[in-house]
């Protein structure tokens, strides 16, 4: 399944002007149901091509560490 992409909305341009200029959408992140169940936080972002006519894509696959919460103790003296 293709996966939504944030960031830039084409990720190939030809690096032509004016009316020769072509934008399209040709990178995309791809993923099966079982990968985004394990990852369901995950997305992707088109980043600004820089030196080529591609758009780098970078998935952000939000790892939170779970934290343990303290338990509240009150200490008489």
């Amino acid at each position: 399944m293709d996966m939504e992409s944030k960031g830039y909305a084409f990720t190939w341009t030809n690096n032509r002007d004016g009316d020769e200029l072509v934008k399209k959408k040709l990178d995309r992140a791809l993923c099966n149901m079982k990968w985004r169940v394990l990852f369901p936080n995950v997305a992707a972002y088109a980043l600004l091509a820089i030196g080529s006519n591609h758009c780098s894509i970078i998935l952000s696959l939000d790892l939170a560490k779970t934290r343990k919460q303290k338990i509240f103790i009150f200490e008489a003296f």
